[in-house]
């Protein structure tokens, strides 16, 4: 209700902006992978929306077609979190298609962890991914809480200090709970040993940092192809 009111009023959200990839009823792969990321931001945003007591809120996927994020406070009345329709199929591009954990390298470094049971490395390396990207973007919306703002990942209009420490100090928050996620994902692991927990720490940064790389470089996803199947 609220998001349609706001629709209703033109205020921010324009219908056409907000990508429905439920329109692939017909390609389960695709649905598969927009929903796992979905369910979990939107699993997120209930959480911790309760906790820092946010009451009007809402997530959605955007058209852009570059990796993108974003963080909305508009009239000190809805907070939204929106995250470019780009980012799911890049991220599962990345791990997935590429079979990284398949990688001989990767599975040299990481053997252990590998053959734990239960332990999925590219299942964790996207959580990684997903919970970052979350928790920076949450953060935005409690540094203008009771503010309107719009904080985008994407800029070209040049270098900003306040900005710049906005940016940090978001990065610190959402990196804490990357490392609560590590250390909870440690303890459901069959061999807890030191060598297990520094690995785990390793993906997590890993991801973290190519979570980055694919927001500042504004990588290109290949939704064109699949959409036209």
């Amino acid at each position: 209700n609220v998001i349609r009111y706001w629709m209703n009023k033109e205020t921010y959200i324009e219908e056409n902006n907000i990508y429905d990839f439920r329109e692939f009823f017909h390609l389960e792969k695709i649905i598969n992978i927009f929903s796992k990321t979905e369910n979990l931001f939107k699993s997120l945003y209930d959480d911790y929306a309760s906790k820092y007591n946010i009451k009007n809120y809402y997530f959605h996927f955007d058209n852009n077609r570059y990796c993108s994020s974003s963080a909305t406070n508009i009239d000190d009345s809805l907070n939204i979190i929106k995250v470019s329709c780009a980012y799911p199929l890049l991220m599962h591009n990345k791990l997935y298609e590429s079979n990284l954990s398949q990688n001989k390298v990767i599975q040299n470094l990481y053997n252990s962890l590998i053959l734990d049971k239960g332990f999925n490395f590219n299942d964790f390396f996207l959580e990684c991914s997903i919970r970052f990207t979350f928790f920076h973007e949450f953060r935005h919306i409690l540094q203008f809480e009771n503010k309107s703002n719009l904080l985008s990942e994407n800029v070209s209009n040049g270098f900003s200090q306040e900005r710049h420490l906005y940016e940090i100090d978001a990065d610190l928050f959402a990196i804490r709970y990357v490392l609560d996620f590590v250390y909870d994902t440690f303890q459901e692991l069959n061999k807890k040993d030191e060598k297990n927990f520094k690995n785990l720490s390793y993906i997590a940064i890993g991801s973290v940092i190519t979570t980055n790389l694919l927001y500042f470089f504004k990588d290109i996803d290949d939704l064109e192809r699949v959409e036209n199947k």
